[in-house]
């Protein structure tokens, strides 16, 4: 499990988790289908100075929903922190999440077979 030290505010994760964005509603639908093989994801957690969008442990993957804008060095130290936990960063931006979700989801799933594959020779 994920080190439950938190300096990120709770109250923030909160509002992300009821206010979520059009790619964000899009990526959860997508997680949440039967496609996924029945793997759970969790929205909007707090990990150590971060959030992640969207998380799952088993596999230890992270997705990220890539913004129009971006601050490319809090964006690598965020990545770069997420990996040191021994989480995977898929990262998407907003437009392919909504006009091509299946590239998305199929992006996933050879992640998270590749993921698994290698919990198997380990």
């Amino acid at each position: 499990m994920v080190d439950v030290n938190r300096p990120v505010s709770l109250f923030g994760a909160r509002m992300a988790r009821r206010e979520p964005t059009d790619a964000e509603r899009k990526l959860w639908a997508l997680l949440s289908e039967e496609s996924m093989d029945g793997l759970e994801f969790r929205r909007q957690v707090p990990i150590g100075p971060f959030t992640a969008e969207f998380l799952s442990h088993d596999p230890m993957l992270i997705i990220e929903i890539a913004p129009t804008h971006v601050d490319r060095l809090q964006d690598r130290d965020r990545r770069a922190y997420f990996e040191r936990l021994g989480f995977e960063v898929a990262r998407y931006p907003v437009a392919v999440i909504l006009a091509e979700p299946e590239r998305v989801l199929a992006d996933l799933a050879a992640r998270v077979a590749s993921a698994f594959a290698a919990s198997l020779v380990d």
